[in-house]
């Protein structure tokens, strides 16, 4: 048997548990990807906010899922990827396409917003695919859509240090519009207090 190894995927987000004046302890959880092998031990680096270089955070390859960071100087940030956008919903919703809306997140990682990353998946489907890379505003239209069709949608936040964690729809979103009006309405019967009404179906049916 050929056992075919690689280069495992990235650990989580970072978390950081505690902060001292000149020490800050981070946490992380394995990659879900190993590459076929066991994960031998992690390598943590940090960066002053408005340093350009990324420097080892310890000289010795880290085999716990927790390292303490020392040596800092007491009042400059650490740089960490931002949290996830919020409030993320659709301000508008036509039959191809949705234009979704969200404020930026609480927690910024310690650098300014550069990008976000829209992405959407069919309701059918398991796998999200990238839509853009460099959305600068809090919206962003997604064209080319299918008419009835269920979408769910992502957005990340990106900075200096990286991509951060996404904002989903909780809720599959339909690619539809507003239904024409009914056609040929007319008084079918007229009594004392009421009256019947008759009409054909609108043209449109809105997608749904």
């Amino acid at each position: 048997i050929l056992f075919i190894t690689g280069p495992p995927g990235p650990p989580s987000k970072p978390e950081i548990d505690n902060v001292s004046r000149s020490a800050v302890t981070i946490s992380w959880k394995r990659p879900v990807v190993d590459g076929g092998s066991d994960i031998r031990g992690y390598s943590v680096e940090r960066k002053e906010r408005r340093g350009m270089r990324w420097v080892r955070a310890s000289k010795k390859t880290i085999s716990d899922l927790r390292c303490k960071v020392s040596g800092l100087t007491e009042g400059v940030e650490v740089v960490d990827t931002p949290g996830p956008p919020v409030n993320l919903k659709p301000r508008e919703i036509t039959k191809t396409s949705v234009t979704l809306q969200w404020e930026i997140p609480i927690i910024d990682g310690g650098s300014k917003i550069i990008n976000y990353i829209v992405e959407k998946r069919d309701a059918t489907r398991k796998a999200f695919t990238t839509i853009t890379t460099k959305c600068q505003k809090c919206s962003y239209k997604v064209p080319d859509l299918e008419e009835g069709a269920e979408y769910y949608f992502k957005v990340s936040a990106e900075n200096e240090r990286g991509i951060g964690e996404a904002a989903e729809t909780a809720e599959p979103i339909r690619a539809s519009q507003a239904p024409s009006a009914p056609d040929n309405l007319i008084v079918t019967d007229v009594s004392k207090d009421t009256a019947t009404l008759a009409w054909t179906k609108p043209k449109h049916d809105g997608g749904s």
